[in-house]
């Protein structure tokens, strides 16, 4: 789960750098005049910070996912969350304020800093991921192991009732005791029909 929390948000930052490039290219010198009469920058900037809380709650869904982990193997850690940039920022005020080519720029800097963070966390999501497939794939030889014994020990006690319950026959003046199997083909007991007296 955090890996697909990890990818979501990775897609998610994507978006949001595409979104960036388009603000910072679509504005002609002195953000007065729109070049494309479709695309507001004003939108461009609510569709960035819509989709950057979308990369720092899936990331902290991540870490959510790695924390219960580590509950379960003290082993597992965790990553330092990246810092997501979230408008926040001086720079983030600042284009919110001004909103300039070179502020949209700076804000997409900070934008490609969240986005590197984000292949970082994905990173260290992916050692655990890697070290828990390889506990498992043990655990799951043991397993295995364990079930054959299981298996053996089973038949040897079997094998060994049925001795017992022949020779306990045998041993009561019986001349022939019945085998294991004969004596318990039927499990059910009779059903007795009682008559009156």
């Amino acid at each position: 789960m955090a890996r697909s929390r990890v990818t979501f948000a990775a897609g998610s930052a994507e978006k949001v750098l595409k979104i960036s490039e388009s603000d910072i290219f679509d504005l002609k010198a002195g953000a007065g005049i729109r070049a494309n009469r479709n695309f507001n920058s004003a939108v461009a900037d609510r569709k960035e910070r819509e989709e950057l809380g979308l990369v720092w709650r899936s990331l902290a869904e991540a870490s959510q996912f790695l924390a219960l982990a580590h509950e379960l193997d003290p082993e597992v850690g965790g990553f330092i969350m990246p810092k997501v940039a979230d408008g926040k920022s001086a720079v983030g005020r600042l284009d919110d304020l001004i909103n300039t080519p070179v502020t949209d720029y700076l804000f997409h800097r900070e934008i490609k800093a969240t986005a590197e963070g984000i292949a970082a966390a994905g990173a260290i999501v992916d050692e655990e991921l890697r070290l828990a497939e390889e506990k498992k794939s043990v655990w799951t030889e043991k397993r295995d192991a364990a079930g054959k014994d299981l298996k053996q020990a089973r038949e040897k006690l079997q094998q060994l009732r049925a001795r017992i319950f022949e020779d306990a026959v045998n041993g009561q003046g019986s001349s022939t005791a019945p085998s294991y199997e004969q004596a318990t083909a039927n499990e059910h007991p009779p059903q007795y029909i009682e008559t009156e007296p």
